[in-house]
């Protein structure tokens, strides 16, 4: 068995608001990544799974707990930020800002934490950078001002940078949202062959129940803040954890194609009746 490249015990993240007092947006969080590893976080919004991936990446400060990553393990805070950016890579969920770098020089931007300080890019740099545009479906788009394209299209630059810059361990969230059926197989896909082809572990935040239940080798579902349960996703998502968690009717069965569950919402609801 892998030994893990990240382990998180007891994360525990208070937001202090001046009239309601302390409130828990993570409730002593316990989770480890192994390389080779396609770990998935889902729950409905506002249940804690973008504040695990803050932590994780060391942008958000605990109130308790610890994360540790690398091999061996170490504390987030026994790293450089570049020996830590070399290790570990972060896509956040939005990323609003301007950006009028063509897409070639946007997911070059993933090798600066391999460059000098005022290095230039080197063949492999260019090769990498290449490679990532590839996999992610932008190489067509590479002398495009990244400002200039669709949601989807940035978002697949973004990753392809993240690609690019070749980390043990990358921290997701939600890279599929504004991709269609095809580009999500296509993401997950490649996610699933860098796991298996490079040792790559994933921690990736989603929405999508019937994506974590074709891909995740693991999967958290969360709920308040709390971990409701985490396991293979046949023994995650069954219809009773889900309707309790989202408050509405699902139908959980057997995917006909394939030895993973199948999501449908329930039109059984009152919406319907």
């Amino acid at each position: 068995m892998n030994l893990p490249v990240l382990s998180a015990e007891g994360t525990t993240v208070l937001a202090r608001r001046r009239r309601r007092g302390s409130v828990t947006i993570l409730d002593g969080i316990s989770l480890t990544a192994a390389p080779g590893e396609l770990v998935m976080v889902a729950g409905p919004s506002g249940s804690g799974k973008s504040t695990l991936l803050r932590v994780l990446a060391g942008i958000t400060p605990l109130d308790a707990g610890k994360v540790c990553i690398g091999r061996p393990l170490r504390p987030l805070a026994a790293y450089a930020p570049r020996e830590r950016a070399r290790f570990m890579a972060f896509l956040p969920q939005e990323n609003s800002a301007e950006n009028p770098f063509s897409v070639r020089e946007t997911v070059l931007f993933g090798r600066a934490p391999w460059q000098a300080f005022y290095g230039c890019a080197c063949e492999n740099d260019r090769n990498l950078t290449q490679h990532a545009m590839e996999l992610l479906d932008v190489a067509s788009l590479a002398d495009c001002r990244v400002d200039e394209l669709s949601g989807g299209e940035k978002q697949r630059v973004l990753l392809a940078r993240v690609l690019c810059q070749t980390p043990q361990l990358m921290l997701l969230d939600e890279p599929t949202s504004a991709q269609d059926y095809g580009q999500q197989i296509r993401i997950m896909e490649t996610l699933t062959a860098l796991c298996t082809s490079r040792g790559l572990a994933v921690i990736m935040v989603t929405h999508d129940l019937n994506l974590a239940a074709m891909y995740a080798h693991r999967l958290l579902l969360f709920s308040h803040g709390q971990c409701a349960a985490q396991g293979l996703p046949f023994d995650v998502l069954t219809a009773a954890r889900l309707e309790a968690i989202y408050h509405c009717p699902f139908i959980v069965d057997k995917h006909p194609c394939a030895p993973v569950p199948r999501i449908t919402l329930s039109p059984l609801s009152p919406l319907h009746r």
